[in-house]
């Protein structure tokens, strides 16, 4: 599998995954062409599930995106909970749950531009 890191003909670093795109510099998230609106603490967990992507990132390892330790299981399900229905990922295809371990992001990298 490729790096998930991409530059686009602009030189930004955009991350790309399943038709999600999460552009590191100026912040913004599109997913399927459409923008989405993401608090500062959404975009730190799906940045941190998209560097993830097809792995299982912990839960105590989503802790440390929002915020440090010391947060517990309900706020990273919280927030997933929030970054699932932002992308319309009713059906936990996108954003998959790894049971008692945390979450991972499904989906192969885009080929580079």
């Amino acid at each position: 599998m490729t790096d998930v890191i991409e530059r686009t003909p602009s030189r930004e670093p955009v991350l790309r995954v399943q038709g999600l795109e999460l552009n590191l510099r100026t912040g913004q998230v599109r997913y399927r062409g459409e923008t989405v609106h993401l608090t500062p603490t959404e975009f730190r967990l799906l940045r941190m599930l998209m560097l993830n992507a097809n792995r299982v990132s912990p839960n105590w390892l989503l802790e440390r995106a929002l915020g440090g330790p010391g947060h517990n299981g309900r706020k990273v399900q919280f927030y997933v909970a929030r970054l699932r229905r932002k992308l319309g990922d009713r059906h936990r295809v996108l954003i998959r749950t790894a049971h008692g371990s945390g979450y991972r992001l499904t989906g192969r990298t885009a080929p580079s531009a």
